[in-house]
């Protein structure tokens, strides 16, 4: 048996309400738990003290001066102020609420939105872009294309890659 189990069967065994074997099972419980006799013993105090408790009493027509004073009163009516809520909010609070959540909505569109939404779109606003300064400049100067790189996510030509230097040579282990 272990805590909680015991706890569970507390009241039952203080009322006498267990079977023989329960009983000698938190009989058992006890003997090997001292921490578990205390609270015996304080469940035992407390049932006395309620036990001991001055009694309240009321008069014998209380319940139905309650009941009279519950229908005399009429709890139907709803103050004025709380009959122009939406969703428990005023109008100017429900009105700021809603558009902070549509600029919520718009923010995160505009975060999670690519600004090209596809390769040719890029090609072609660089290609643009060349074109419009070729057009500018091209008055005595040869005729300059200028194409952009076609895969600019490519790893083939990355000017960022260095050379890994081998050093397994200048390694010594320590027993050598």
């Amino acid at each position: 048996m272990n805590r909680y189990q015991f706890e569970d069967l507390i009241s039952l065994y203080l009322e006498n309400g267990l079977s023989l074997k329960k009983r000698k099972e938190i009989e058992d419980f006890l003997l090997q738990n001292p921490d578990a006799k205390d609270l015996i013993k304080k469940v035992k105090a407390n049932i006395n003290h309620l036990e001991n408790a001055p009694r309240v009493l009321t008069g014998k027509n209380f319940n139905e001066k309650l009941l009279n004073n519950i229908s005399s009163n009429n709890f139907v009516d709803v103050p004025k102020r709380y009959s122009s809520l939406i969703f428990g909010f005023s109008t100017s609070n429900f009105s700021m609420i809603l558009g902070l959540i549509v600029l919520l909505f718009f923010l995160v569109n505009e975060i999670t939105s690519p600004f090209f939404d596809t390769e040719d779109e890029i090609n072609n606003t660089f290609s643009m872009q060349d074109k419009s300064s070729n057009s500018t400049n091209a008055t005595n100067e040869k005729d300059v294309n200028l194409e952009p790189v076609k895969n600019l996510t490519s790893a083939d030509n990355d000017s960022a890659k260095s050379i890994k230097k081998d050093y397994s040579n200048k390694i010594q282990f320590v027993n050598d």
